[in-house]
């Protein structure tokens, strides 16, 4: 019997690549060629304030008008939206008078912020330290906040702390933080003749789909994500962190601004397409107009039923080659 060559094994997989390639060319034009429902410009400020001060108390005001002086220029270029990154007020929001120099921006302005600050909450165990994201709007000055969700383990709380009690000792920049609950929406700013919706995913939460999904699920138009990602310094994590965040928005058919702290910030069109991205380690501001189109994906609207429907195939092919998989294990 004739051989069927050593490349044969390789066509199943050329076929998919194949479909694959032909599915984008097909699809992006189809996705950009949605009827516009709205604009909204959006800016982000990436104030590239270095890890060893961040958290410095003397370094304070001069972060709070960094941020101040950036987003000024934001506003002066159009931006009905500024996003400030993760953690970017250096002190509780919430309860400190400083908010209200912050407040009196969004009114002198008329843009609405979303900025990252820490919080607190007052829990059975005492005082627990909460990661959060606030909006604050021209007129109505601190509007909502959203809780970080995904916290991201051994630097805001330690796994199975009952048997790692230690290494909260062992490692200084472990935390301690209180975990959020409700995939929050904003909403408030009109676009259109109706008010935008938009969810924030917060650091790490931008390389979680199902997550990411509970937003949109719950009405979001589109998403931010703010993020510090100085820990990493000049490797090839801060690419990585975005390349994943990008995939959030191709999932789901819904634009993404990504602002954060060192870089690399940048604004992720539905189709998945990079633009307005910032360098490493430099201060930047950057606007854009936001375009949202009705429709979602079908991840959007189903979740995980491709995972869950290829796992069943898997489990009943397995079950009817019992056979041949006795032999192969036997054979190993």
């Amino acid at each position: 019997m004739r051989s069927s060559g050593p490349w044969a094994p390789l066509a199943p997989a050329a076929v998919v690549i194949l479909l694959v390639v032909g599915y984008g060319m097909v699809r992006l034009p189809m996705i950009e060629g949605r009827p516009m429902r709205g604009r909204v410009s959006v800016g982000f400020v990436q104030g590239n304030v270095a890890q060893s001060e961040k958290w410095d108390p003397a370094r304070q005001e001069e972060i709070l008008s960094r941020y101040l002086r950036l987003s000024r220029r934001a506003a002066e270029r159009g931006a009905r939206l500024i996003v400030w990154p993760e953690a970017a007020v250096p002190f509780f929001l919430e309860q400190d008078p400083r908010r209200s120099r912050i407040v009196d921006l969004a009114r002198d302005t008329g843009a609405w912020l979303l900025v990252g600050a820490p919080g607190f909450r007052r829990t059975a165990d005492g005082f627990r330290q909460l990661n959060q994201a606030w909006l604050i709007g021209p007129d109505q000055g601190l509007v909502g906040w959203y809780d970080k969700i995904q916290l991201v383990p051994f630097g805001e709380y330690v796994p199975f702390g009952f048997l790692l009690s230690w290494v909260n000792k062992a490692v200084e920049a472990v935390g301690d933080f209180d975990r959020g609950r409700d995939a929050v929406v904003f909403s408030g700013l009109p676009v259109g003749g109706r008010p935008v919706r938009f969810g924030v995913l917060i650091c790490y939460e931008g390389i979680f789909p199902g997550l990411t999904r509970r937003f949109v699920a719950g009405g979001a138009d589109f998403l931010l994500n703010i993020s510090n990602d100085a820990w990493y310094g000049r490797t090839s994590a801060p690419y990585q962190h975005l390349a994943m965040a990008s995939l959030r928005a191709v999932e789901n058919r819904v634009p993404l601004v990504r602002a954060t702290n060192t870089g690399i910030s940048a604004f992720v069109e539905p189709t998945g397409r990079i633009v307005g991205r910032t360098p490493l380690f430099e201060e930047s501001i950057a606007v854009r107009d936001v375009t949202l189109r009705p429709g979602s994906s079908l991840y959007a609207r189903w979740g995980n039923w491709f995972l869950w429907f290829c796992g069943l195939v898997l489990a009943v092919a397995v079950v009817l080659n019992r056979p041949a998989v006795h032999g192969i294990l036997a054979s190993s």
